[in-house]
This record gives structure tokens, C-alpha cells and sequence, in this order.
């Protein structure tokens, strides 16, 4: 699971993290490179305010064609304009891991390895002047609807706020002219994010491995969602 909210890519951190993922899964795919691809199997998914799987999950027994696959996904990976929301991620990499096939699922480690720079949620982009009444079953009441924008300005999906919370948007978050911003989260809440993975937990063998980028990683958060499993998993910082 791995963070492409713009931050990732402010300082050119990006390539490094697009590195750190190739030196990190290619040995396992390649078996040149000392570690055997037998019985090993990953997904690459990357997020925002949503969650995209690039790589969906695969047997590495087949080299080349799984090689390519991440090389192809990790050197088009970009980052976007959107808030990062962390807890909604992670309850989708573990959805992906539930609704796996029962044997493979209870024959080997299921570990999700969350790579992130900041903490859970961010700024939405809004046009004031698009705002309409919410399509019905969105929204409260006292909230109007806007589309949000993509990283290239284009209209995305639609945000429901409140014009009393809109602010001008932070001075390194690239937006159109007449656009404001809104802060926003995730829909899963840390405490429900903490029962999935630990008492209610349906996936054997599972442990969630975190990885702080930075000095802005919300790292007591990170240490959190590590030792969250019925397996305890690790936190690791990681300087720019």
C-alpha cells in the first residue's frame, strides 16, 4: 500500500519510493537476485482519497511476465492532488486478502505493508461556484455537493461540505483559480480500523508492517495500526 498523495512527490521523493519498491519485490520475483520466487505472491496498490490496485495479486512463479508487470506499474506510478486516506486503505488491502481462496489464505503469511508521508485525510480541491444540492442519500443537512478536481484540475467525484468549513487551500497544493479547499478523511474510523484487524479479524497468519517517509509521517499512528494485528507486525522510519 503505498501513499500518492502530492507530498510523495514534493522534494522528488518519488523516485526514491518507486526504487525502494523494486529493490524490496523484484528479488522475490527474479531469483537471480538470491531469494526464491517459489510460493510468493503480491499486489501493488497505491491511494489517495481512493484506493487503486496497479498490480492485482499474483503468483511470481511465472518470472518474466510478473517482473514486467511491476516494472510497467512502479515507473507509472504518479502522484495525485488528493488527501490520503490511510484507515480506508488498509480496510481494503485486508478486504483483498479476506476474499482470497481459503487454502492459500490460511497457508501463508497475509501481510499488508503500508507506506505513507503524512496522516489519515487532507484537503479536498472544491469549485464554490459548481456547488448544487447533493444527489439524494449524500450528504447532511447543510451541506451542498461539488465536484472535486483530479491532479490535472479536471472534475472527479462529487464532495459533500459545508461553505462554512471551505478555506483557502494550502500555498504547495496546486489548484485551478476560484477553486477553495476542504479538509476530509477517512470513512473507516481508526477504531474501526483497530477491531478489523485485531479482535474481529477473519484473516490468519496477518500482520501489518508500516513504513513512516519522513518527518511528517504521523508516526504514533503508524506505530498504532503495526502492533494492531493478532501478529504483531513492525514500524520502520524511513528519512527522505
Amino acid at each position: 500500500m503505498v501513499d500518492v498523495s502530492k507530498s510523495i512527490e514534493d522534494g522528488g521523493n518519488l523516485p526514491i519510493v518507486k526504487q525502494a519498491l523494486l529493490d524490496v519485490v523484484l528479488p522475490y520475483v527474479d531469483p537471480s537476485q538470491g531469494r526464491p520466487a517459489e510460493n510468493s505472491n503480491a499486489a501493488l496498490m497505491t491511494f489517495t482519497d481512493e484506493t487503486d490496485p496497479l498490480v492485482p495479486m499474483a503468483s511470481f512463479d511465472e518470472t518474466e511476465g510478473a517482473k514486467a508487470e511491476w516494472l510497467n506499474a512502479v515507473n507509472e506510478m504518479a502522484t495525485q492532488d488528493r488527501p490520503a486516506y490511510i484507515y480506508d486503505a488498509v480496510k481494503d488491502a485486508h478486504l483483498m486478502l479476506a476474499g482470497l481462496d481459503e487454502k492459500t489464505k490460511t497457508r501463508r503469511a497475509n501481510v499488508i505493508v503500508l507506506l505513507t508521508d503524512g496522516s489519515d485525510g487532507g484537503f479536498k480541491v472544491i469549485d464554490p461556484a459548481s456547488a448544487t444540492p447533493c444527489p439524494d442519500g449524500m450528504g447532511a443537512p447543510g451541506q451542498v455537493c461539488s465536484r472535486t478536481s483530479d491532479a490535472g484540475g479536471n472534475d472527479a467525484a462529487y464532495t459533500p461540505f459545508d461553505p462554512a468549513d471551505l478555506d483557502p487551500c494550502p500555498a504547495g497544493l496546486a489548484v485551478a483559480p476560484g477553486r477553495a479547499c476542504v479538509e476530509s478523511s477517512s470513512e473507516t474510523t481508526q477504531n474501526e480500523l483497530l477491531r478489523l484487524l485485531g479482535t474481529e479479524d477473519k484473516v490468519p497468519n496477518m500482520l501489518v508492517h508500516t513504513i513512516g517517509f519522513g518527518q511528517e509521517a504521523d508516526q504514533t499512528l503508524l506505530k498504532l495500526l503495526a502492533k494492531a494485528g493478532k501478529i504483531e507486525g513492525r514500524y520502520v522510519y524511513a528519512d527522505h
